[in-house]
C-alpha cells in the first residue's frame, strides 16, 4: 500500500485472488470473475489525483509513499468492481520498524489517513476491512482507527479487504506454532491429529482462501516474507512496473499469463 515492491494474487477454480506486498495485494475472485477478464477491458486513463508527469522512479519519499497508497485505492476499487472478493494489502512489515524514523513516521500517517477516509466512506462503499497482525506496537489512534473501522464493516457483504499491519510471515508461524503449542500443553489439541487445515486455523490469514496468483511489481524476485505459508502453490508473475506506476492494464497482464499455465498441485 505504501511501498515500492508488489503482489497480487488470485485463484484458477471456484474462487479467487490477488495479492500486494506494501505493494503487495491479495484479493479472491467471485463467479470466475478473473476467467471472464479480457486484455482490452482495461482503462488506460490516470485516476485523478495520481501524479500524471513524475514516475514512481522519480518521485520523493513521502510522494512514493503516498502515490502508493493512492494507487492501492485504484487498484482496489477496479477488483471491487471486477467482483473479486478478498483483497489483502501489506501495508507495514515486522521489519519495516528498521526504516528511518522519518519514513515510518510518514507510513504511520498515511494508514491513519486512509483509515479516516475508509470509515468516512464505508456506508457508501460497503467494503469489508480485516487486519492481519501485531497491531499492539502501533500508535493507540491507529490501534483504536482499526478496531473501529472493523466493527463499522463487520455486518458488510462482499468486498472484504485485509490489511497487513506489522505482519510478517515468518512471525506469523511462530505465533501460530506457539499458540497450538499452548493448546496442546491444555489439553485442547492433540499433535497426533494436526492437520494443514487445522493448522492454518491458527494464522492472521483464516478463514481467507490461499492465493493462486501472486504478482511482483517493482522488479524484485523475492516474496519479501509475505503470505510464506498461504504462498506454497500460488503462481507468480513478475513485473518492472514500480507500484505508484502499476495500472488496470498491467494488472490484466498478470491475470492473463496466470490463465495461461496449467495448475496441477504436485499431480499430473
Amino acid at each position: 500500500m505504501t511501498g515500492t515492491g508488489e503482489f497480487f494474487e488470485a485463484d484458477h477454480g471456484h474462487k479467487g485472488r490477488v495479492l500486494q506486498h506494501r505493494d503487495e495485494f491479495v484479493a479472491k475472485r467471485r463467479n470466475n470473475a478473473l476467467e471472464g477478464l479480457r486484455q482490452d477491458d482495461v482503462a488506460h486513463r490516470l485516476p485523478p489525483g495520481h501524479p500524471q508527469r513524475q514516475t514512481g522512479a522519480h518521485l520523493t519519499d513521502f510522494d512514493r509513499l503516498d502515490a502508493g497508497a493512492e494507487n492501492f485505492r485504484t487498484i482496489a476499487t477496479y477488483c471491487k468492481e471486477i467482483g473479486l472478493e478478498y483483497l489483502t494489502v501489506y501495508a507495514f512489515s515486522t521489519e519495516n520498524w528498521k526504516r528511518p524514523l522519518e519514513e515510518v513516521s510518514a507510513i504511520m500517517g498515511l494508514l491513519k489517513k486512509y483509515l479516516l477516509e475508509a470509515i468516512s466512506r464505508m456506508e457508501r462503499d460497503r467494503v469489508k476491512m480485516e487486519f492481519f497482525g501485531d497491531l499492539s506496537p502501533l500508535p493507540q489512534e491507529l490501534q483504536d482507527l482499526c478496531r473501529r473501522t472493523r466493527e463499522i464493516s463487520k455486518g458488510y457483504d462482499g468486498c472484504q479487504v485485509n490489511v497487513c499491519l506489522n505482519y510478517g510471515g515468518r512471525d506469523e508461524l511462530l505465533r501460530a506454532a506457539r499458540a497450538y503449542a499452548q493448546d496442546c500443553v491444555e489439553g485442547k489439541a492433540d499433535p497426533n491429529h494436526l492437520t494443514a487445515e487445522h493448522f492454518a486455523g491458527y494464522l492472521f490469514s483464516r478463514g481467507v482462501p490461499d492465493p493462486d496468483l501472486v504478482i511482483r511489481p517493482s522488479g524484485e524476485l523475492r516474496l519479501s516474507n509475505f503470505l510464506l505459508w498461504q504462498s506454497a502453490y500460488a503462481e507468480f508473475y513478475f513485473t518492472d512496473v514500480l507500484w505508484p506506476d502499476f495500472t488496470k492494464e498491467e494488472l490484466h497482464r498478470a491475470i492473463a499469463a496466470y490463465q495461461g499455465r496449467s495448475r496441477r498441485f504436485g499431480g499430473v
